[in-house]
């Protein structure tokens, strides 16, 4: 689900399943002049993320180009005017709207640009920086959140083996609730923003390299009290009436619904507030929870909020290791490649992420195999 709405209006059955998915984190010629890193004209709408990026000798990046605006949705990637870079200026791997940039060897500042087929005028690019020594990147590096609202938040560390960070809200360990708070551990945490709007920087701390850390600029506005419906929160509590001060559950909010007296016209909405809802079963609307012409049923977000359903877990960079010789795939795997291959242990995200199986079990009817995202990016 993403910001703006996720409206959905009931007049028949909807299923909405886990997401079965697998979050991790990651981590020639000369330079172009940098395009805007979006671009519209003439009814085409290029935009190319992220805009900028810091990158060690070596990194990668995923890039992703959006057009809109035209049914040919192609674009062709340069690097500093590169067709697909080079070994001196880093190179792109991939095809289609999302690539690879691999960073080179040399230090330096590199312009990724994507060019609209359709109209190669339009033209949209990211700035890269090539700098040696320990990274620390921050994302989301923006957002903008209601009071009360949550947000997720990771850290990637480059450039050193030890990736752990210390966190702080506008230089207060962990924050407040002045400022917001910061739950969880390891690089990714979770942030509830204040009571109170204000602007607020959350910055994450290198422990290998404490002059080193990364900021994320969050503005908390107030809460829109107008908007009426039954509010669901990540940390509503299920028999909750469902208002702002007590938000209730998934499944309290679909009882609302099914409960709720349907005696004049109306629209029945649930909104869910910005955040994450870990989920380990499927949530199931059926014709219980059916709307009328008189009486539609809305499920949306809450205004200018994110919720997101996560059937997946998400793991840190810390606890991916390179494969070693204990490991009983070492010798299948191509001396050159051993250096590339990282290795997480998810013993311990068993109980969420279920059983791994093959796509092709029982002939392709059941598909229970996980995917591993890294910064947004689906992996082989």
């Amino acid at each position: 689900m993403h910001a703006g709405s996720i409206q959905v209006r009931l007049l028949g059955i909807l299923v909405i399943g886990v997401v079965t998915s697998l979050i991790a984190c990651s981590g020639g010629g000369s330079p172009a002049p940098p395009a805007p890193a979006s671009s519209v004209s003439g009814g085409i709408a290029l935009s190319v993320s992220p805009a900028s990026a810091r990158l060690n000798p070596g990194d990668t990046l995923s890039l992703t180009a959006t057009v809109s605006g035209t049914p040919d949705t192609a674009v062709t990637w340069t690097v500093d005017n590169v067709s697909n870079g080079n070994a001196a200026v880093g190179t792109i791997t991939g095809t289609g709207n999302t690539v690879t940039y691999n960073a080179p060897a040399a230090v330096g500042a590199h312009t990724v640009m994507a060019t609209s087929v359709a109209d190669p005028t339009k033209k949209a690019s990211a700035s890269i920086t090539i700098q040696a020594g320990v990274l620390v990147t921050l994302n989301p590096a923006n957002a903008t959140l209601n009071t009360g609202a949550t947000l997720t938040l990771t850290a990637t560390v480059s450039g050193t083996t030890n990736t752990a960070v210390t966190w702080a809200v506008d230089s207060v360990a962990n924050g407040n609730t002045s400022v917001g708070t910061l739950t969880g551990t390891g690089n990714t945490v979770t942030y509830t923003a204040p009571l109170a709007a204000g602007n607020h920087t959350v910055t994450a701390t290198s422990a290998a390299d404490p002059t080193q850390s990364g900021s994320s600029a969050i503005i908390v506005q107030a809460v829109t009290t107008s908007v009426t419906g039954v509010i669901v929160a990540p940390n509503g509590v299920l028999g909750n009436p469902g208002t702002l001060a007590a938000p209730t559950t998934l499944e309290g909010a679909r009882t609302i619904i099914q409960n709720a007296r349907r005696t004049s016209p109306g629209v029945l909405r649930v909104l869910l507030r910005g955040g994450v809802y870990p989920r380990s079963s499927s949530f199931t609307l059926g014709s219980a929870d059916s709307g009328s012409a008189a009486n539609p049923v809305e499920w949306d977000a809450y205004p200018n909020e994110t919720p997101r359903l996560i059937g997946g877990v998400a793991l840190s960079g810390s606890s991916a290791h390179l494969v070693d010789g204990t490991d009983p795939n070492w010798s299948r795997l191509d001396a050159t490649a051993r250096s590339m291959i990282y290795v997480v242990d998810l013993t311990p995200y068993k109980a969420s992420i279920g059983t791994l199986a093959s796509r092709a079990v029982g002939g392709g009817s059941v598909n229970q195999s996980m995917e591993v995202f890294v910064d947004g990016a689906a992996l082989t």
